[in-house]
């Protein structure tokens, strides 16, 4: 039976599509984190923790993931910390580490592997296949948002 999560593609490889219309597991709009006893999407922290600056010249984040998405922001504020925005992708791909350390068994499940594909993912933009691949790798949170694992209650 055909499986849309799985595809077999070029020299005949396994490869998971990450994303809503593969296995939803590995969507950003559905993978779930919690950080200080709050539970959000890995979109939902990654976008609502962006900084914009208003017309007016006030800072403010957004309310919700789609009110962020798109929209280039000036920092990033999560748990009281505010940290700079060259820190955003570092700060999806701890999200994604947060996420895949909470859930063991997707780790055990993404070894069975060759590569992952994100069918929605824009060039230059973050990329949950490219998280993925970077936490198999053993690519460790950047130092400044290891609070961030310790949040997420993940030793």
């Amino acid at each position: 039976m055909y499986d849309r999560r799985k595809q077999k593609v070029n020299d005949n490889k396994l490869i998971l599509n990450c994303s809503s219309a593969g296995d939803k597991r590995f969507s950003a709009l559905y993978a779930r984190v919690r950080l200080w006893g709050e539970t959000k999407t890995v979109e939902e922290w990654y976008q609502t923790s962006k900084v914009f600056i208003s017309p007016e010249g006030r800072e403010y984040q957004a309310s919700t993931w789609r009110e962020g998405k798109g929209k280039k922001p000036v920092k990033i504020r999560i748990g009281g910390k505010e940290l700079p925005v060259e820190l955003l992708s570092e700060f999806y791909y701890a999200l994604w580490y947060i996420y895949l350390r909470q859930n063991p068994y997707l780790v055990k499940y993404l070894k069975e592997f060759e590569d992952f594909v994100d069918p929605f993912a824009r060039p230059g933009c973050n990329s949950q296949a490219e998280a993925i691949r970077r936490f198999l790798e053993g690519k460790e949170v950047h130092p400044e948002l290891k609070f961030l694992t310790e949040a997420g209650k993940i030793e």
